[in-house]
């Protein structure tokens, strides 16, 4: 890995390392080690394949199969709650595909928008259907943008945008606007607040151990021993009876707290040189 790529070859390193480190020092239970081990390990076997054997953006076309897949159950959940046994049954009144939250299969179907319109554009109805079930503002606004995005990169043949190309990014940017100022006004101020309470909570407890981190998978067990009125930051608390945070929702801060404060640091080196090429 260090030889395709400098930083994601450190990356990997520290992982090992702090997968020794935590199981060695027992801080946290096998099961959520290892199960955050195979993760680790299988995301740097696919960037390894794809890198080695030089796979090109065809290749993407592959991804329609699980996107076509959720569509399908995304509109059969609609008509019919009790589809397949193995389904998630979060709500019977909700289409939530196989991901087991219908905001998170509208935004997984929504971002393969490019894809349809490049290999599979007979697709594009059918997916539109599937976020109206959703009913999915994000998903739709994200639609747009990806779609967008596309057609101006690639400017070509019967997708090239009879608009000027000095409009489209305004469009764009608009966009992008749309969807931030949505998410403050839809989503209010008791959703900005948990959020923030996250991302605090979660600092707290990392300066706590900000050189070596907690260790690989610690994240869940750790959370879950701080008592609801103790978990209060930004006026209001992040755990609550019966509903405690597993997840930060933050990919650098979750790293910083499992393998220490070198992850931020080459996370950060790795988004430079990924933007410089």
């Amino acid at each position: 890995l260090y030889r395709l790529n400098k930083w994601i070859g450190l990356i990997a390193g520290l992982g090992a390392v702090i997968f020794l480190k935590t199981f060695l020092l027992q801080q946290s239970p096998q099961l959520l080690l290892y199960e955050n081990l195979i993760f680790g390990i299988g995301l740097f076997l696919t960037y390894y394949i794809i890198r080695e054997k030089r796979l090109n953006e065809d290749i993407l076309k592959w991804f329609l199969l699980p996107v076509m897949l959720n569509i399908i159950i995304v509109i059969m959940q609609a008509f019919d709650h009790y589809t397949l046994p193995f389904l998630p049954r979060v709500n019977f009144q909700e289409t939530v595909g196989f991901l087991g939250n219908k905001q998170t299969v509208a935004c997984f179907i929504a971002l393969s928008t490019p894809l349809l319109i490049r290999y599979f554009k007979w697709g594009l109805p059918l997916l539109i259907l599937s976020l109206w079930l959703c009913k999915s503002i994000s998903g739709f606004t994200i639609c747009l943008i990806s779609g967008l995005c596309y057609l101006y990169l690639t400017n070509r043949g019967r997708y090239k945008i009879k608009l000027r190309l000095k409009i489209l990014p305004v469009i764009l940017l608009s966009l992008i606007t749309f969807a931030t100022l949505r998410y403050l006004i839809i989503y209010k101020k008791s959703h900005i607040q948990h959020r923030l309470a996250m991302y605090v909570g979660t600092l707290d407890a990392i300066k706590h151990n900000p050189i070596a981190g907690w260790g690989w998978g610690s994240f869940e067990i750790v959370m879950s021993l701080v008592p609801p009125e103790k978990s209060r930051y930004c006026g209001t608390q992040f755990n609550y009876e019966g509903s405690l945070m597993n997840h930060p929702h933050d990919e650098p801060l979750l790293g910083w707290w499992n393998f220490g404060v070198l992850f931020p640091i080459l996370f950060i080196c790795l988004m430079i040189n990924l933007i410089k090429k």
